[in-house]
């Protein structure tokens, strides 16, 4: 399953395999605002899902509700960025276990990043910390239970 970050359900093509994309509100979120790019991204069969994200300046705080505690999780973040802005940033799960560090999404295209982490409670943590001053951008995130 996954989430759409900064907007509302979205069923994927079959290019990715039709995951249902939940809305943003299916977790808890802080910091960011959300921002939708009139124009589509390039090269790329799911527009409207990358054309909706979450953008901030500060560390954004994502808490979101797994089904098994103890268990691992294959976690995939999607970032893109509007043309003209360069964004870097860190991606810091389960309070520092696992540290995705230096994603650069370019303009007009999708960067993705994947980590595994044990989650030992019901709430895999996110932060989304900006490393330059184009801030943090995140598009969609895709949750997998391993065990």
């Amino acid at each position: 399953w996954g989430i759409s970050v900064g907007g509302g359900q979205y069923t994927s093509s079959h290019a990715m395999d039709g995951v249902i994309f939940l809305e943003e509100s299916s977790m808890a979120v802080s910091g960011g605002a959300v921002y939708n790019v009139p124009e589509a991204i390039w090269n790329t069969p799911d527009d409207p899902l990358w054309q909706q994200m979450r953008v901030g300046g500060q560390t954004m705080q994502f808490a979101i509700p797994v089904s098994t505690p103890g268990a691992h999780y294959r976690v995939t973040f999607f970032s893109t960025a509007y043309p003209g802005y360069y964004p870097r940033q860190d991606i810091v799960l389960e309070d520092g276990a696992k540290v995705i560090q230096s994603v650069k999404p370019r303009h007009g295209s999708v960067k993705e990043n994947q980590a595994t982490v044990r989650v030992f409670d019901n709430t895999l943590n996110v932060d989304i910390v900006p490393k330059n001053s184009h801030g943090s951008w995140i598009s969609a995130i895709i949750i997998e239970e391993l065990e």
